[in-house]
């Protein structure tokens, strides 16, 4: 697989509009590093109300707090990644607890950002890097980049499919 890496450019501690700046200047183009707060776990992601004696699930106040977050976060950055293309996101995780499970993160994380940066999260790549306990500032170091096309075709006489 080719994998394409530009300069990464990390909005943490950086204005919105600075960080808008330096991102449109093409400095770090094709990839994005930031900090999130953790997202909060699959486990809390759905309440269930009553409708008519049939419980329905609904999305939690919790889960509409975060989104909303992420969505001012990023809302400078959308459209920046191409569509329709892998992207990967490289995640640190700085949890509460040694219990937590980070794969319970994913979803949500993927739900967050996709919409924020007009994108389909059909097409995150999550890969956790690494996780470390840190009680009192829990958040996600997240660094995205668009994973190039490998295309394929079919080696003529054969069934078999070629990269090119």
């Amino acid at each position: 697989m080719k994998i394409k890496i530009d300069k990464s450019i990390d909005i943490r501690g950086l204005t919105q509009s600075s960080a808008q700046k330096a991102w449109k200047s093409g400095e770090g183009e094709g990839s994005l590093s930031l900090s999130l707060p953790l997202p909060p776990s699959k486990n809390v992601r759905r309440t269930m109300i009553s409708v008519r004696g049939r419980r329905i699930p609904i999305v939690s106040s919790v889960v509409k707090t975060y989104r909303s977050l992420v969505a001012a976060e990023l809302g400078g950055f959308n459209g920046r990644f191409p569509d329709k293309t892998k992207i990967v996101l490289e995640c640190i995780w700085h949890k509460r607890t040694g219990n937590q499970d980070c794969s319970n993160f994913h979803d949500e994380l993927c739900d967050a950002i996709a919409p924020a940066l007009g994108l389909n999260d059909k097409y995150f790549l999550v890969r956790d890097i690494d996780y470390v306990v840190e009680p009192k500032d829990p958040k996600v170091e997240i660094t995205m980049w668009a994973l190039e096309a490998i295309t394929t075709k079919r080696h003529p006489g054969t069934r078999k499919k070629i990269k090119v």
